[in-house]
């Protein structure tokens, strides 16, 4: 997939990065690892990770119904293996963004680093979990110029700063009328003030 996205000139940035006009952009999904509201407390991951999968009857996040995994024959993504890439993110991030570079560093993920990211009303939703993770440690420590991230439909009613790093998140909302309020009513595809 990289190939075909390189030759359209388009670089995929899965726990990758690109250097433009001298920002360097890292880049990785950034899963969550389920511990928004748990902490350390194992029990509460697992109750958690059981209200985001829900069961045939309710299920409550999509994708851990319609995304499959390899892993000896197909099987449904579960909430283990979105932990688990989540820590390989953030070991990634921490190595690159420890490393050196003369310029911005802008780091772009789809997940949000932080519960502040999330739209008002949504931070004690045990629903949130799948759409955030306690990171601000590590946004406080990038030191980076912004950081940019989705998955979250609609954004947080101000604008966010960890130490240094501005928070930016411009999403379209959820398509169809599905979700709370459906479109993000604030959403601009031209939006100026989200260039960095």
């Amino acid at each position: 997939m990289r190939t075909a996205l390189a030759a359209q000139g388009v670089t995929l940035l899965e726990r990758d990065e690109a250097i433009v006009h001298g920002i360097r952009f890292l880049g990785c999904t950034l899963w969550t690892d389920v511990r928004l509201f748990a902490g350390d407390d194992l029990a509460q991951v697992r109750s958690d990770a059981t209200t985001l999968v829900g069961d045939r009857y309710s299920p409550r996040m999509t994708d851990y119904h319609a995304i499959r995994v390899a892993a000896g024959g197909y099987r449904k993504l579960r909430p283990l293996d979105t932990a688990t890439v989540h820590q390989r993110s953030v070991t990634w991030l921490q190595e690159r963004l420890a490393a050196p570079h003369n310029g911005p560093t802008v780091v772009v993920t789809h997940h949000a680093p932080s519960a502040r990211c999330l739209p008002q009303g949504a931070a004690e939703d045990r629903f949130s979990a799948a759409y955030a993770s306690r990171l601000d440690w590590l946004v406080e420590e990038s030191g980076a110029a912004a950081w940019c991230y989705g998955h979250v439909h609609e954004p947080p009613a101000e604008e966010i700063r960890i130490g240094r790093t501005r928070l930016v998140s411009n999403p379209r909302g959820y398509g169809g009328g599905k979700g709370r309020d459906g479109l993000n009513r604030r959403f601009d595809e031209y939006e100026v003030g989200l260039v960095v």
